[in-house]
């Protein structure tokens, strides 16, 4: 679901499921900062990501808390299958926001 979604829309690097078995910590902010783009365009992790992200999911009404261990060890085994359910995550809500938006501009929603 995260390979179909970011070739979809757009994500300029390569994606394949070898790189979500093991990614760097390089690939995943890339990863995380073109979803977080699409919910704001001008999005930029203006510290460190690690303080960053947990507060950005917290405004997304994450229903949990991703803690900063997990944020410093992106390709551990213990913390890789919590962040790829953020990302997971993500790919709902922004398919959520392309169905409501979808549907606003089609009338959907009119009063």
């Amino acid at each position: 679901k995260l390979i179909v979604y970011l070739s979809e829309h757009g994500y300029d690097r390569s994606i394949s499921s070898q790189i979500l078995t093991s990614p760097t910590t390089k690939d995943f902010l890339a990863i995380i900062s073109f979803m977080f783009a699409n919910i704001d365009p001008n999005f930029k992790f203006i510290g460190k990501f690690e303080d960053e992200i947990p507060g950005v999911l917290k405004l997304l009404a994450y229903p949990t808390s991703i803690g900063r261990s997990a944020l410093t060890a992106v390709g551990n085994p213990t913390s890789w299958p919590q962040l790829l359910a953020v990302l997971s995550w993500l790919v709902d809500l922004l398919k959520y926001h392309e169905t409501v938006t979808e549907q606003e501009s089609d009338g959907h929603f009119d009063s």
